[in-house]
């Protein structure tokens, strides 16, 4: 589970209508709304890993709330929409030297 402040990625494997991995659709817009479901940051060109496979890095501020984020991934391609949704946990800074 990310921190607050810390890098985090978010990996989708994404298909057509017949379950074809897309390697090149038409766009991609992956937006990180934060624990007050507020969009924070707004990303446009995810990495291709291959085989329709890509990720997305996101990177919290410290000044960010912590608790339960959300990554709604959209991708169009051929004129159709895909919209795809993850929960991520954002907890608050681990202390150092505390177990």
């Amino acid at each position: 589970m990310p921190s607050i402040g810390e890098t985090f990625r978010v990996t989708a494997t994404l298909t057509d209508l017949a379950g074809t991995p897309i390697t090149v659709p038409d766009s991609q817009t992956i937006t990180l709304y934060d624990a007050s479901e507020e969009s924070s940051q707004v990303k446009i060109a995810p990495t291709h890993e291959g085989a329709g496979v890509w990720h997305q890095d996101f990177t919290t501020l410290v000044t960010d709330s912590y608790g339960a984020w959300l990554v709604v991934w959209k991708v169009v391609k051929d004129g159709i929409v895909g919209i795809g949704k993850i929960k991520v946990f954002i907890d608050d800074p681990p202390v150092k030297g505390v177990i």
